[in-house]
């Protein structure tokens, strides 16, 4: 694994053009997901297993980079890539799954085909069924995800309730489980809004991702996206993901509001087309014409 700096700095980033810039273009992409192939130049398949029942419907953001082989929905609602979901039967998979939300499925399923998974979750109210949880090669932490020692102070509440469990940043959880020599291949992350300063803090961890699984969540501070410097930190994971470190996109789907139309967002996305009642979208993303190889998989965030 690449060594990975600490936070070195509690200064907030700046939103400059370019990370507006780039900020806008994550946004656009989520509202618009088929700008993907004008920016990627990946390719609609034309298979009929890339159109995706999601939601009971067929997403038309579906498989935009595609499958060498066919396209699987886990149980989960999750779709995988045949040949990366066979990948994660190598005998040292590794699985982190953090934000369980009161829904292992992923998780399981992770571990049915041999990956020793870890998952995390630091809510309160859900604790007590979170640790009676029992299933074979998935092992429970009351542990939360956060970009740094910086931003932990105001980190005790999230979308699911109050959080009493410790937040780390991604680093401290590899080092604690001691599993600093295992490159993490595959991701996964939804968190209710820590997403963007998780992985714009510690960007370098992407590098040897292959699969990465994410639902990022927009709309004020209910999300973790209401300053200049949250737009900034979205700008700086759009540059990590697809200038730095090669990601496509294979999955899209947008996850509407619970009630209501959601509109509470930063003038920067409104400008670029924040929608409505769209406050978080689900995509799955894969290194760009990567052969399939063996990966083990790390997963941090719940499905739905």
């Amino acid at each position: 694994m690449h060594p990975h700096r600490r936070l070195q700095s509690c200064d907030p980033p700046s939103l400059d053009a370019r990370s507006t810039r780039h900020a806008q273009m994550l946004m656009r992409l989520l509202v618009q997901p088929l700008l993907h192939l004008s920016f990627f130049n990946a390719t609609v398949s034309d298979r009929p297993d890339a159109a995706l029942a999601v939601g009971g419907g067929v997403s038309t953001g579906a498989a935009l980079h595609s499958c060498a082989g066919d396209l699987q929905m886990l149980e989960s609602g999750w779709p995988v890539c045949d040949e990366d979901l066979k990948s994660l039967r190598s005998s040292d998979c590794l699985a982190y799954s953090v934000g369980i939300g009161g829904d292992f499925s992923f998780d399981d399923q992770v571990a049915e085909r041999g990956c020793n998974v870890h998952s995390f979750d630091p809510t309160t109210r859900l604790m007590g069924a979170h640790v009676e949880h029992n299933h074979t090669n998935v092992t429970f932490h009351p542990w939360g995800l956060h970009g740094g020692d910086c931003h932990a102070a105001n980190e005790n509440q999230s979308f699911y309730g109050v959080m009493s469990g410790e937040m780390q940043a991604l680093p401290q959880l590899v080092r604690r489980l001691g599993h600093e020599r295992q490159a993490l291949r595959v991701l996964k992350v939804d968190c209710e809004g820590c997403e963007w300063d998780a992985l714009s803090s510690h960007a370098s961890f992407l590098s040897d991702v292959d699969l990465l699984m994410l639902e990022l969540h927009f709309g004020g501070d209910r999300f973790k996206m209401a300053t200049d410097a949250d737009v900034a930190r979205a700008g700086s994971l759009f540059a990590s993901l697809f200038h730095r470190n090669g990601f496509c996109l294979y999955y899209y789907h947008m996850n509407p509001a619970g009630a209501g139309d959601f509109k509470d967002y930063h003038p920067v996305l409104q400008e670029a087309g924040a929608a409505r009642g769209a406050p978080s979208y689900e995509v799955g993303l894969r290194k760009c014409g990567k052969a399939p190889g063996t990966l083990r998989s790390v997963s941090v965030g719940k499905l739905h």
